[in-house]
């Protein structure tokens, strides 16, 4: 498979695995994708993919599943509080939402979302080993990565040394 269908896939993906997690958190037996007529999704339009990237994920899921998908586009400012207001309402906001890394832990540990192990099996192998860990929390995979950037810091050491340091 090509690198550059990955996040596609992920999305599709993603949006999947809403049927099985929803009823596993209530208990429920999971029912196939096609019973549940819609999902909503939360997603951070401020970086990674744009929204009509998203949305033409969104429109290939429903072509294949029928299934309608409602994105709802925020800032990274807002989406922490929307998930947590989702999550803590009697009935849930969104089915699928983006998260930061940095989130894991705290929405794993709440019960906000649902380990995802035994759907991704097959695909974990692709991503390398240390992004993946970033979504693992108490042994268990809760999230998908689809975006992975690193900082990275460059100097000139000419300058460096000009400027009195060694």
């Amino acid at each position: 498979m090509k690198k550059a269908l990955y996040p596609a896939l992920i999305i599709l993906m993603a949006f999947g695995f809403f049927s099985c997690a929803q009823k596993e958190k209530a208990g429920e037996t999971a029912a196939a994708p096609a019973e549940q007529q819609e999902l909503n999704v939360l997603y951070m339009a401020q970086a990674a993919y744009q929204p009509e990237d998203v949305e033409g994920w969104a429109k290939i899921f429903t072509d294949i599943t029928g299934i309608k998908v409602n994105i709802d586009f925020v800032k990274y400012d807002e989406q922490h509080e929307k998930v947590v207001a989702s999550a803590i309402a009697s009935t849930a906001t969104y089915d699928v939402f983006s998260l930061d890394l940095i989130w894991t832990a705290e929405f794993a540990s709440k019960g906000f979302c649902v380990p995802l192990d035994d759907k991704i099996a097959g695909f974990k192998d692709d991503i390398p080993k240390p992004i993946m860990d970033a979504f693992v929390y108490d042994g268990q995979t809760w999230a998908m990565p689809f975006l992975a950037n690193f900082q990275l810091f460059f100097y000139n050491e000419d300058m460096i040394r000009r400027a009195g340091f060694s």
